[in-house]
């Protein structure tokens, strides 16, 4: 079964789970001995790659990967847990990732985000956002991004008018705030 596993980069040719000692390369698998349980013992996935965002922050650091699971699982909504499998490959085109989860994120030197890229339109950020990554991501939580909709054999992410919506809004209210200091 193919399914993406979330990893934060720790270097070139190495990625760190962000709930286990785990560090991951392409190209290796990896195997647990005994039964994967969820949330305790086991390699964890998700089926369809925008619920990878449910565990991990689009950070300057995030890498999205393509798994092969090898081994026994367990399968639940949002993700599922095996005991063996293989990193496939590094997702780290730009349009790639957007197809996949609907936008991609740019960050400045000081990992606040500078872009936000969808499929049919570009957000720059001219001046220092107010949005890390952590905070965008409690954003889109509050704005309902995670609703899903099944189409066809995956899940559509969202509208693209809504989301500009939602983002100017949130941006008119991030200014509004600093006239009023």
């Amino acid at each position: 079964m193919i399914g993406y596993k979330a990893a934060y980069r720790v270097n070139e040719t190495e990625f760190r789970s962000a709930f286990s000692r785990f560090t991951y390369k392409v190209g290796e698998s990896y195997e647990i001995y005994g039964i994967p349980v969820f949330c305790y013992q086991g390699f964890h996935y998700c089926t369809h790659p925008v619920n990878t965002l449910m565990y991990y922050d689009f950070s300057k650091d995030f890498s999205l990967f393509e798994i092969e699971d090898l081994g026994t699982r367990l399968v639940s909504l949002d993700k599922n847990v095996t005991n063996k499998l293989k990193i496939n490959r590094l997702i780290d085109s730009v349009d790639e990732i957007i197809d996949l989860i609907g936008f991609h994120i740019s960050y400045d030197e000081y990992d606040y985000i500078k872009e936000i890229k969808t499929k049919n339109k570009i957000y720059i950020f001219k001046q220092q956002s107010e949005f890390t990554a952590s905070s965008f991501m409690n954003f889109l939580y509050g704005t309902g991004y995670f609703y899903f909709s099944k189409k066809d054999k995956g899940y559509q992410i969202f509208d693209e008018d809504w989301f500009y919506l939602s983002l100017k809004s949130s941006i008119e209210q991030i200014i509004e705030r600093v006239k009023n200091v």
